[in-house]
């Protein structure tokens, strides 16, 4: 919302501003911003902000989308079949992986167990209130950024850099 609202103090005050295109020649990428891309701009931060103020508050959904960008991420690594040694990569980070969503599950169901609720909210309320020391559990083999391939040709083969967890 922050780079929206300073996105259309800038167009407010000097008017439409347009990048240097990154491209060959004249053919390439360039970003416009004017009154209509400012307004769209501020459309779409307003319903992000909308749509993580309340969605933040469940726990169900930030397991399901966690593990939905997990997917989607998988789905990245073998999008190219012919690229064997990314195939290779992503057959060993796939059964990892999942187990560390099976922890991530684990780990929210525990979570309602203690607390009886799915609210962030009131999770984070009662773990602050009772000093928090227990809420370590977390999904660790992901966010510690493991390594699971061994060769670094797997690596070269993957699309992004971020995908060797």
């Amino acid at each position: 919302m922050v780079v929206a609202i300073l996105t259309a103090s800038t167009v407010a005050v000097s008017g439409a501003v347009e990048s240097p295109t990154v491209g060959i020649s004249r053919l390439g990428l360039s970003i416009r911003l004017d009154a209509l891309s400012t307004i769209m701009l501020t459309m779409i931060a307003l319903l992000a902000v909308v749509i993580l103020r309340n969605s933040v508050k469940y726990l169900a959904v930030l397991v399901a989308a966690w593990i939905g960008t997990s997917l989607g991420l998988h789905g990245l690594l073998v999008s190219y079949p012919e690229r064997r040694l990314a195939v290779i990569a992503a057959c060993k980070k796939f059964p990892l992986t999942r187990m560390g969503e099976a922890f991530l599950v684990l780990g929210a169901a525990l979570l309602f167990q203690k607390f009886g609720t799915g609210n962030l909210e009131t999770i984070f309320t009662a773990a602050r209130e009772a000093g928090g020391g227990w809420l370590v559990l977390r999904r660790s083999r992901s966010s510690g950024r493991v390594p699971v391939h061994r060769r670094p040709a797997e690596v070269g083969q993957l699309p992004h850099p971020w995908l060797t967890d």
